[in-house]
């Protein structure tokens, strides 16, 4: 979840003993952000803050102007949860809604559902859908990769199951979009644990190259370590690295960043003592394709069919 950008409601500052126009003064000199009426954010952190940690807050605002509890879906559900989104976030939140509710506005997405959500699930103080029920959303709305990416995580972190998924779909048939959703999960694995080695997983695919192996242990003299993707019976590894593995704070948990330089490095040469070729990719070798085409063919990976279109 992204940092919570402090706000601060009429209701909240008049019970603190303020005036309604000493808020209106703060936001017209620049110290507050009016969010939405009644609702405002610290300047500062509304101005430094990432686009999640915006549409989080403007989550919040929508639920602290409500009358009744909101349910919460698609990016906005997936902010609660820890989804990973690819591309621009919305400026609005979204809700679930049923049939007869209001239309959207200016400040709010209402989706209407024929039927309620099966599942809400209270995340931060706030109602969402479920992880699996967001996936599916996000995968019927957002690009192909990005609905693998949820997919992927709601799978692997949440232990949804496949079938579980598979029978949400067949329970929601006919509804627009539905064969965007299943390639979404057929591209998708329980086995990723980030959205990197998802990236890498189709790239496989779009690139022509056979399918890896994940999360394979490599036994070596000093013991056993976990590789991303292996193939040719485990002599081929390649690992996935993000730059947040040595740059973010919560990733390190406390520990200090050249400390797991040096830790990888001697992971990394045991590895390739028992292993005949060993490689790494990050993001934008395995998003733009030929980077990580040509670290694939330099390891020797298996090519089954002609390279295809990039999944974007």
């Amino acid at each position: 979840m992204p940092d919570a950008i402090v706000l601060t409601t009429t209701a909240e500052h008049a019970h603190a003993g303020h005036s309604r126009e000493s808020l209106v003064r703060a936001a017209r000199d620049g110290e507050l952000h009016r969010v939405r009426r009644g609702v405002y954010a610290d300047a500062p952190g509304w101005r430094d803050g990432t686009p999640a940690a915006r549409l989080l807050a403007r989550v919040r605002a929508a639920q602290a102007a409500a009358r009744h509890p909101l349910v919460f879906s698609h990016e906005s559900a997936a902010i609660l949860h820890d989804i990973p989104l690819l591309g621009a976030l919305p400026e609005r939140p979204t809700v679930a809604v049923g049939p007869n509710a209001p239309r959207s506005n200016a400040r709010v997405r209402r989706v209407q559902r024929a039927e309620p959500p099966a599942t809400v699930e209270t995340t931060w103080g706030l109602r969402a859908t479920s992880p699996m029920e967001t996936a599916i959303d996000l995968a019927a709305v957002r690009s192909p990769l990005g609905g693998a990416v949820a997919f992927s995580r709601v799978r692997q972190h949440d232990g949804v199951k496949t079938e579980d998924i598979e029978a949400a779909l067949a329970a929601r048939r006919p509804f627009r979009s539905v064969r965007r959703v299943e390639r979404a999960l057929a591209m998708s694995s329980g086995a990723c644990e980030s959205p990197l080695e998802t990236l890498v997983l189709v790239r496989c695919t779009d690139l022509g190259f056979a399918a890896p192996e994940q999360q394979v242990e490599i036994d070596t003299d000093r013991g056993r370590y976990r590789v991303d993707f292996a193939w040719n019976d485990r002599q081929t590894v390649l690992e996935a690295d993000g730059v947040g593995k040595y740059t973010d704070p919560v990733m390190l948990d406390g520990a200090d960043p050249t400390d797991i330089v040096v830790r990888e490095k001697v992971r990394e040469d045991r590895i390739r003592l028992v292993t005949s070729a060993f490689g790494r990719v990050g993001w934008l070798d395995a998003w733009h394709g030929d980077g990580l085409e040509r670290i694939l063919l330099r390891l020797g990976v298996p090519r089954v069919r002609p390279r295809g279109r990039l999944t974007r």
